[in-house]
């Protein structure tokens, strides 16, 4: 589906679409912006870190992890982080580059209590 058409079943930000893109020049232009909420959430809970890990897009997700207001912790509505989304995926890089993050908590528990670790 193309990525308007999807933002408007979804309703995902500029900053979901670029990533659902994969276009990585338009996702680090929209991070230069002032405006943009690097956090916000689509209609289903997931910021576009969490779609850059499911997508494994490790380009989209290193860009969003150098943004300074990002939030690594952030839950979608199951309580899952992005680092449980990249574990639950296997996905050693991903992982690797949340870990990484100065800010990113390895404890954080989903709403079933596990951590990602």
């Amino acid at each position: 589906m193309a990525p308007w058409r999807r933002a408007k079943k979804i309703k995902d930000t500029t900053i979901h679409n670029a990533v659902f893109a994969k276009d990585i020049n338009a996702l680090k232009h929209l991070l230069t912006r002032k405006s943009v909420n690097v956090n916000a959430v689509n209609a289903k809970g997931a910021t576009a870190l969490h779609v850059a890990v499911v997508l494994e897009d490790l380009d989209a997700l290193r860009a969003l992890l150098a943004h300074p207001d990002i939030d690594p912790n952030a839950q979608e509505p199951n309580g899952k982080t992005a680092l449980h989304l990249a574990v639950s995926a296997g996905s050693p890089s991903a992982i690797e580059a949340l870990l990484e993050h100065p800010r990113t908590n390895v404890n954080l528990a989903d709403r079933a209590g596990r951590s990602p670790l």
